[in-house]
């Protein structure tokens, strides 16, 4: 069978696009009415070579089934993950000393997420070493009189996904406690609610760019 050593020599075209591409030739040598393979010239082909297509279509479906599956689950074990790491980041900042919070939402709140700050300062070199922070291979801007290491430091993507990922959970809160508010009878209720909104409203500005 020649053309079957064709058909190998061009696997080395990417899977993602062979795979599609044989599942629908053999589909529709397959599934295609009679009379469109004859006026192709296909159809004294597809019954010599029927077999060998029945197969290709069973086996490209069956990969086609299992990568969808797989991707399936990669994206929600990755959704899955990210919201637990997200979880685990933000209750880790909100167990921060107020020195330590106020430090990575300031340098968060800037446009390129990063900031001048002291390397010589203790709580500056924790958040490094927590990994909340880096530096890079930037070198101090200016060393004061006083030893102050003035260096530009960085806000690490985790921790950037993580406050961006906390603001927007805390913006559908507000929402969602706001059209609970229209809906409320009772004073005690609403009141209750009033209450929960500007708790978020308070957290919103604190991460609010």
């Amino acid at each position: 069978m020649e053309w079957f050593n064709k058909f190998i020599s061009i696997l080395k075209i990417p899977l993602k696009i062979l795979l599609p591409s044989l599942w629908i030739f053999s589909f529709g040598i397959l599934f295609i009415p009679v009379q469109i393979l004859e006026k192709i010239n296909l159809y004294e082909w597809s019954k010599k070579n029927g077999f060998m297509f029945g197969l290709i279509f069973a086996v490209t479906t069956s990969l086609i089934i299992v990568y969808i599956i797989t991707y399936l689950l990669k994206k929600m074990n990755n959704f899955i993950s990210s919201k637990t790491r997200n979880k685990k980041i933000i209750k880790a900042i909100e167990n921060m000393s107020e020195y330590e919070r106020k430090i990575i939402l300031d340098v968060y709140k800037e446009k390129t997420y990063s900031a001048i700050l002291d390397y010589a300062n203790p709580v500056v070199k924790t958040l490094l070493a927590k990994r909340y922070l880096y530096m890079g291979n930037n070198v101090p801007v200016e060393i004061t009189i006083d030893n102050r290491m003035h260096t530009r430091m960085t806000l690490q993507p985790f921790v950037r996904q993580a406050l961006e990922w906390k603001y927007n959970k805390t913006i559908d809160m507000i929402k969602h406690l706001e059209d609970k508010l229209n809906k409320a009878k009772k004073e005690n209720d609403k009141q209750e609610i009033i209450n929960k909104i500007e708790s978020y409203k308070q957290i919103e500005v604190s991460l609010r760019r």
